[in-house]
């Protein structure tokens, strides 16, 4: 149960089929819905029925708009979210909400950005569940899962449902029937609700205060790389005026390359690097930016 193959059958590219039989515990009744403070409405499977809500025969338009955000953000893998045909959940009778394609399955690691990252794609579903319709977050590997009915609760470590095994490196997004069919992307949905789009790509940090706040990141970058790493690097170019942007979006083009390269010369003046003025992250660039924010940090 160690490989990708063995974890999603060739016949089921709806999502990861280890989804526990949540919905004996869902509510049913609309009364019963909501309980988080600004979290929507849970759209079950036995809520759906009650609707009359069909299965699609394509992926909802705003699960599209999640999975493009956070593949092209942060990388990792796409797992699934429209199951054809519908099926049940594994231990349970109730129909998968993959069934319905408002469930998304990412893979976080092998291939992936990593546990840090995955963190964060939490912290940031979860900081915007109500203008994105974010109604459930499983996250398997740390054996817990998130409702938008009753918060986080702790699951039944069991590798039949994949709950608490080293690997199931993926998390599990649900958005409700109506978020799930938002054709808006991630950026356009929050800005409409007052939320700063620039704020949609995750970054390493808030602003930093003073030298003791900013982590460099590891190497290499370079123009065209995304996700929290970039945006530490930007913090770092930032703070110490080597850039001439006033946020941290996490994505290197050539503003970012061209700070990088003030960067350098500035280190190559004080004998703290001996690489090409390029523009790029390399280790010598990190290894050079590490003596300058140690120097900076005596001070």
């Amino acid at each position: 149960m160690s490989t990708e193959a063995s974890i999603v059958p060739a016949d089921d590219a709806g999502g990861v089929p280890f989804d526990d039989d949540f919905d004996d515990g869902a509510p049913t009744d609309a009364a019963d819905r909501e309980a988080v403070p600004g979290a929507p409405a849970y759209d079950s499977a036995t809520i759906l029925v009650s609707r009359g809500i069909t299965y699609p025969t394509s992926t909802p338009s705003g699960m599209s708009a999640l999975k493009s955000f956070v593949l092209s953000t942060y990388s990792g893998a796409d797992l699934g979210c429209l199951a054809q045909p519908p099926r049940e959940v594994r231990g349970g009778g109730s129909t998968s909400l993959h069934s319905w394609g408002i469930a998304w399955d990412w893979r976080w690691a092998n291939p992936g950005p990593g546990r840090a990252i995955a963190d964060q794609v939490i912290a940031f579903c979860l900081e915007h569940t109500g203008p994105l319709g974010i109604q459930a977050v499983h996250d398997y590997e740390a054996c817990k899962y998130w409702k938008s009915y009753n918060g986080w609760n702790q699951a039944t470590n069991n590798p039949s449902t994949g709950f608490g095994q080293s690997w199931a490196q993926w998390l599990h997004i649900e958005r409700t029937w109506a978020a799930a069919n938002d054709a808006r992307s991630i950026g356009d949905a929050l800005s409409d609700a007052g939320a700063d789009p620039g704020r949609t790509t995750l970054t390493a940090s808030d602003e930093a205060q003073d030298a003791g706040d900013i982590e460099l990141p590891d190497p290499v970058l370079g123009e065209g790389d995304r996700g929290a790493n970039v945006a530490r690097l930007q913090d770092f170019l930032r703070f110490f005026g080597f850039a001439d942007f006033t946020r941290s979006d996490g994505e290197f083009g050539t503003k970012t390359k061209a700070a990088v390269a003030a960067m350098q010369q500035r280190l190559a003046s004080k004998g703290w690097y001996d690489g090409p003025i390029d523009g790029e992250y390399g280790p010598r660039s990190a290894t050079g930016s590490a003596t300058f924010l140690a120097a900076a940090k005596k001070k």
